[in-house]
């Protein structure tokens, strides 16, 4: 035996402990089992789990204690996995969010035998939600999975409003290859606290880069109650790559905001719009088609963006038309929209069209503290790294042309910009919009509006001023 002990110097390592106890110890079969450190609760309420049954050297050895797992050393993985995993967690566990359903999707078929009545008892009711710490706000996310889940992940993390260059935060993530062959189409549901006043970014993951065919949802206050959703990813192409990402604002008080309002025509449902931010690629606001009623009428919409603080920022706003003819100007109705810095009252006026046909496209600056530049030259983006695949990326064949009932949204459309000559239409050139906000701490957002073209016009004039001056010259 004594060999035996020389032989185990250093074979019992910090993830592991022991445990005696006269004539008692788990033997073979008890792998697995729990040792426990009793409480003072006859009931057991209050019993700790120190350990888990490993190995030993015999049963009930007088020298030699039994061995198990130290749970307190892999404490942060088990919190971790039941956080993510569980649909109820305890409450000690302190999960930052939670798997509140996992419904399978389809949903099962109920059984065709006749129910059991329900029970005449009054049903205890849902509990009552504790009061939100101050500062915080809950989130509701939904993900419904395609029919490849292990590709498939996401990231919530925070985003700074002021500095591109801030660290983001992680605050709850799924990694690619968090969910199994088993989840595919399922539709799961998580909840979190965040603290309100600030942006976020969530980004979707594939990991092949051939696209997502399912969708992911946010909801301010964790309820589904008809209001519009913060982010709605309803799926991506492969030519969007491994990772597309959306920034949020939760609370009321965003530096600087924009406002874009639509009156439809009579098919709302055709109408689906995109507005970027073409330094880091996030994207501030998305609605595919159908997400508007057919018989809308008209909508407002208020989307922060990055405040004065990170410079020119520079904006591409895309609409389309599933019908291929506008929303304004036909049979079906004399509709438009309009976009302005601020809000529909005192800001300013960026853009407005309806007649656009299929598509219209336009870039506009927001411009900031930092000195501006005409073109600013994009920055690294700011998107999570996207998690490491081994596998080869599959790439399928794929329009970048949106059709009226996609399964997957192109990120990069045709970039051919309208320009046609439409009643109502403002700035429908393809010069670039340059608006300057005013001091954030004012209740207007007023700005002033200038085209390239006048800048050009300037230099055209001046080249021709010296050009006639040349001539004179060598005349006389």
């Amino acid at each position: 035996w004594g060999t035996v002990m020389t032989d185990l110097k250093g074979g019992i390592t910090e993830n592991m402990l022991c445990a005696r106890a006269d004539d008692t110890d788990a033997c073979q079969g008890d792998s697995g089992g729990p040792l426990i450190k009793k409480g003072n609760d006859s009931s057991g309420a209050d019993d700790t789990l120190v350990g888990i049954v490993s190995w030993g050297l015999g049963c009930a050895d007088d020298v030699f204690p039994g061995v198990y797992s130290r749970v307190s050393s892999q404490y942060d993985w088990i919190q971790s996995n039941v956080c993510k995993l569980s649909a109820d967690p305890p409450a000690w566990f302190n999960c930052p969010g939670s798997v509140i359903a996992r419904v399978p999707n389809p949903a099962p078929t109920p059984p065709t035998n006749a129910p059991t009545p329900a029970p005449t008892v009054p049903v205890t009711p849902s509990p009552t939600r504790l009061p939100l710490p101050s500062g915080k706000r809950r989130l509701l996310i939904i993900i419904e999975l395609d029919a490849s889940p292990v590709e498939t992940g996401w990231r919530l993390t925070t985003l700074s409003e002021e500095d591109e260059d801030a660290t983001e935060n992680v605050i709850y993530e799924m990694p690619i290859g968090s969910y199994a062959y088993s989840d595919a189409n399922n539709i799961i549901q998580y909840e979190l606290l965040v603290d309100t006043e600030g942006f976020y970014n969530m980004t979707v993951y594939d990991g092949y880069g051939d696209g997502f065919a399912g969708s992911l949802t946010v909801y301010e206050d964790a309820i589904v109650d008809g209001s519009p959703p913060l982010v709605k990813e309803p799926g991506f192409s492969e030519v969007s790559g491994t990772a597309v990402s959306h920034g949020f604002y939760i609370g009321t008080s965003p530096q600087q905001y924009l406002t874009l309002s639509f009156l439809f025509d009579s098919f709302a449902d055709e109408v689906a719009y995109e507005i970027k931010n073409d330094n880091d690629g996030m994207i501030f606001s998305l609605a595919w088609f159908k997400t508007f009623d057919q018989n809308s009428g008209s909508t407002t919409m208020t989307i922060p963006i990055y405040g004065p603080k990170r410079g020119d920022q520079l904006y591409t706003i895309r609409l389309w038309d599933a019908g291929n003819d506008g929303i304004c100007c036909s049979m079906w109705g004399d509709g438009g929209y309009q976009l302005f810095l601020g809000d529909d009252s005192n800001g300013s006026l960026l853009r407005s069209g309806g007649n656009y046909g299929s598509k219209d496209e336009f870039q506009f600056v927001i411009e900031g503290d930092k000195p501006p530049t005409l073109l600013p030259t994009p920055n690294p983006t700011k998107s999570p790294t996207p998690f490491p695949t081994t596998s080869n990326p599959t790439k399928l064949p794929t329009s970048s042309r949106p059709s009226y009932n996609p399964s997957l949204r192109p990120s990069k459309p045709n970039t051919t910009s309208t320009t046609a000559e439409v009643k109502g239409d403002t700035n429908t050139t393809n010069d670039i919009i340059f608006a300057a906000a005013t001091d954030p701490d004012t209740s207007s957002a007023m700005s002033s509006v200038m085209h390239r073209q006048a800048k050009y016009w300037r230099c055209l004039l001046h080249v021709i001023v010296v050009a006639s001056f040349s001539t004179w010259a060598v005349l006389s």
